[in-house]
């Protein structure tokens, strides 16, 4: 059996050729660079560097707390006038009927339904 092409020769070419870049190219590989090193991890989305990102983040934030502490104040109000009104019960009702009272005052408020601003 024959076998084609056992001696392993290397080819080395005797003219040395530097490949010249044309402007064309080297635009196109500066062009590639900077896509390549734009795609990074860490850049901001376009809508992040908008000023008013920042702004309304801090006014959705704003609206929550003042919710929560509105909802807070409701529930403490509700279970002042429990006991106000509810003068005839013994202390231990009075005080599961406060309990109650106000906890389903806090989640009401907080299940209320807010203004939204549109932007």
């Amino acid at each position: 059996m024959e076998i084609v092409g056992s001696k392993r020769e290397r080819i080395v070419p005797t003219v040395d050729v530097e490949q010249e870049r044309t402007t064309a190219e080297a635009v196109g590989l500066k062009i590639l660079h900077q896509a390549v090193k734009n795609q990074s991890h860490d850049r901001l989305l376009p809508h992040q560097n908008r000023h008013d990102y920042e702004y309304r983040l801090r006014s959705i934030a704003t609206m929550g707390i003042v919710q929560l502490f509105n909802s807070l104040a409701q529930a403490r109000k509700a279970g002042t006038d429990v006991e106000t009104h509810d003068k005839h019960l013994t202390q231990d009702k009075t005080l599961e009927k406060k309990e109650t009272v106000s906890k389903e005052a806090f989640l009401a408020a907080l299940r209320q339904p807010t203004q939204r601003f549109s932007y």
